[in-house]
């Protein structure tokens, strides 16, 4: 049992970095476009973030709530505060809220 359960393991994580391997290079072959790719529309159409409000925490910054609005193509998530600013998040801890 215990080796049918590494053998699984082993196919799981063989799969997984096969995947990313191919991922990487269809990547790479767009010279990191990931626009160009169909990364950025794979990633936008499994998060579950825009269109959410979100409470936004960043060292040395008051928290801040705002609506999430989209993903740029650095990957960077896009929130639009209540005054009508955008700014893209590269490094920041973003936590759904509940529905008003």
């Amino acid at each position: 049992m215990e080796c049918e359960a590494e053998q699984l393991a082993d196919a799981v994580l063989a799969g997984y970095l096969r995947r990313l391997l191919d991922a990487t290079a269809s990547l790479a072959g767009t010279g990191g476009d990931a626009e160009r790719d169909g990364l950025l529309g794979r990633v936008r159409a499994v998060s579950s973030t825009p269109g959410r409000r979100v409470r936004i925490v960043r060292a040395g910054r008051a928290d801040a709530q705002a609506l999430a609005v989209d993903i740029d193509p650095d990957g960077r998530l896009v929130v639009r505060y209540d005054d009508g600013t955008l700014e893209s998040l590269a490094a920041a801890d973003v936590t759904h809220l509940r529905p008003e």
